[in-house]
């Protein structure tokens, strides 16, 4: 990867050519200057870029920006609701988890069926199952991106009908775009994929911010940015401070030798220089996985560590996203 920007927060990567195959892809990104973007109109050495498949959104999205050297992280209530030593701390891989699945040409379209209503079609492909519990115990995502790598259907409380699936939410989320204000199926209006911990990124580097959810009890019923709602039905549980699309992140100085595994460190270096956003309700603080991932399990011996030294922004905005400063670790390269 490229080394990273020079501020306070700054790190060393190693430069690696590619990212381990995940969905039976791979992508490159510059080993070289961090200032490559998407609005680059050339020069870019080597122009190599990146799959929005396995590395979703543009270079500016909230997921994807690293924070400033001037993000203020503050002690306070909600940061004590957020490291509430009450509650458990988990990392969810093979349950409650996030199915992200790759359609191919072949794949026949099947309906999306809402409300009894058909109101699209998508390409499933054959073996494709939501997460567990199944509906209508659990949340029931299944996630599916189009054979062209373009956009990716997002659902929630899915299972199989005659002539397709049902589901109870959908929403189809351009891969290039923000990734926010989408409508998406998780309370915070945007995409379910957002901060999606992927395969391959123990080893890689998981280049983005996390996607976290809380207890009901510590959420507020409002949001603030990058969450354009709350769309969680439950309203009137949420007795909490911190409010839905809240930005966390861990100090700049965070000793890295409070984990003890690969998935930690990498997780801990996420949480570090990009953050977290808290994107929906969950028994326990979680951060997801996609279904599959079982690397991450290492990061659930940590969790807890560093669970414990999260804190909430007071300086993410739309306008300065990560908080105001030079950015610690490199923006995103172009897509490919």
């Amino acid at each position: 990867m490229a080394g990273r920007l020079v501020g306070l927060r700054a790190r060393s990567w190693a430069c690696r050519s590619t990212i381990p195959v995940v969905l039976t892809l791979a992508f490159v990104v510059a080993c070289g200057s961090p200032a490559a973007r998407d609005d680059d109109t050339g020069g870019a050495a080597a122009r190599v870029g990146r799959d929005p498949v396995l590395w979703p959104f543009s270079f500016d999205s909230p997921w994807n920006m690293p924070v400033g050297d001037g993000l203020v992280l503050a002690e306070g209530e909600c940061t004590r609701a957020v490291r509430d030593p009450a509650g458990e701390a988990w990392v969810n891989i093979e349950t409650w988890s996030h199915p992200l699945y790759r359609a191919t040409g072949t794949d026949p379209r099947v309906d999306i069926v809402h409300d009894g209503v058909v109101e699209a079609t998508w390409s499933v492909p054959s073996g494709a199952s939501p997460s567990l519990p199944a509906y209508p115990e659990g949340d029931a995502h299944m996630h599916v991106v189009d054979a062209p790598g373009e956009t990716v259907t997002e659902s929630w409380r899915a299972r199989p009908v005659d002539g397709g699936w049902a589901v109870d939410s959908w929403a189809r989320v351009d891969l290039r775009g923000s990734g926010v204000g989408t409508d998406g199926v998780r309370i915070y209006g945007g995409s379910a994929i957002g901060g999606l911990l992927r395969a391959g990124e123990v080893g890689a580097g998981a280049r983005h911010a996390v996607a976290v959810s809380l207890p009901l009890e510590d959420l507020a019923p409002t949001f603030t940015w990058p969450a354009t709602v709350v769309s969680s039905g439950r309203d009137d549980e949420m007795s909490g401070v911190v409010p839905v699309g809240q930005h966390l992140a861990l100090p700049a100085d965070v000793d890295e030798g409070i984990v003890s595994t690969a998935a930690g460190l990498a997780l801990l270096r996420a949480l570090r220089d990009y953050g977290g956003y808290v994107v929906d309700h969950a028994g326990n603080f979680a951060v997801y996985a996609e279904f599959g991932a079982d690397e991450w399990d290492g990061a659930r011996d940590d969790i807890d560590a560093i669970h414990a030294r999260l804190a909430c922004s007071t300086n993410n905005s739309e306008a300065s996203p990560g908080g105001p400063g030079d950015r610690v670790a490199p923006y995103a390269p172009p897509f490919e």
